[in-house]
């Protein structure tokens, strides 16, 4: 087999393959690989055409074969560290994708993916309980992207769930530097707020999450809260209101509101919305 022929196939199955015409792709490169071995830029574009075509487990070989050829082959580690996060072994995904990175600096497909292999077995190590590798492996991110907003996200739900609220705080706000319209986002540092006693802080940001999410019962019933504990209580009626129109058997909704009447010595308002609270809260055991 000559070699402009040989060429001709190769740039005709990778052409098929940028349109998506995966099975016509495959024939090419069976016709090509039955006459000639191969290097390793052809056994990644077969790869990616076998991953095309749902046939993950041969794009495997083929892809490793190419890394095999060519180890400095960046887009076949980045394609492989694909394959590795849509099966669930991100620390494989991690390795691949730091090796395309090294050889190939930049390389979007690997600088992108590398940063989802870490966010989500950062959020792997967390159900399994070890919230400090989670934490170092969200740094890790940063550190190709220092800018990221999801990772700065997860970095703060890491350092929340270990009660290191202000560390949290930190960290959600640099995610809400970069993207500002995430609900749960924001009820977050309220919650952290108002755990260490920002308590106008906590407002702000539960005020955005209900201005994002104006369903959330929850965001709404903690603004009424901190709105309460600041002395506003016009204002906390006025949200609990909102909210117990939102979720009316809601025990804790009726609970804060009856609460809040009792200390504004609306006595029978109050009485009734804890009868409320009482009922609501046996339904739910029943």
């Amino acid at each position: 087999m000559d070699t402009e022929k040989r060429d001709e196939i190769s740039a005709l199955a990778v052409k098929l393959g940028a349109e998506g015409r995966w099975n016509e792709a495959l024939k090419c490169w069976t016709d090509y690989f039955n006459e000639y071995d191969g290097n390793a830029n052809a056994y990644y574009h077969l790869g990616v055409a076998l991953y095309g075509a749902s046939h993950r487990s041969h794009a495997f070989i083929a892809l490793e074969e190419a890394i095999k050829r060519s180890p400095e082959h960046a887009m076949a580690h980045a394609r492989i560290g694909f394959l590795y996060v849509e099966s669930g072994n991100f620390g494989q995904a991690i390795c691949h994708y730091v090796l395309a990175l090294r050889h190939k600096p930049g390389l979007h497909p690997a600088k992108h993916g590398l940063i989802r292999a870490y966010v989500q077995k950062g959020r792997e190590t967390i159900w399994r309980g070890n919230v400090e590798e989670a934490i170092a492996l969200y740094q890790d991110a940063l550190k190709v992207d220092s800018g990221h907003a999801e990772v700065h996200y997860r970095l703060g739900e890491a350092h929340a769930r270990l009660g290191e609220h202000a560390q949290a705080i930190d960290a959600w706000k640099c995610a809400v530097e970069r993207d500002d319209g995430n609900a749960e986002l924001h009820y977050n540092m309220g919650v952290a707020c108002d755990s260490l006693g920002k308590l106008n802080e906590a407002v702000q940001s539960y005020a955005r999450a209900v201005s994002l999410d104006p369903r959330n019962v929850w965001a709404i019933n903690n603004l009424g809260c901190v709105l309460a504990k600041l002395g506003r209580s016009d204002e906390a009626l006025a949200v609990f209101q909102t909210a117990f129109a939102l979720a009316p058997a809601d025990a804790v909704l009726c609970f804060n509101l009856g609460q809040l009447h009792l200390n504004a010595g609306r006595v029978d308002a109050a009485v009734d919305k804890l009868r409320h609270s009482i009922k609501n809260r046996l339904a739910e055991r029943r």
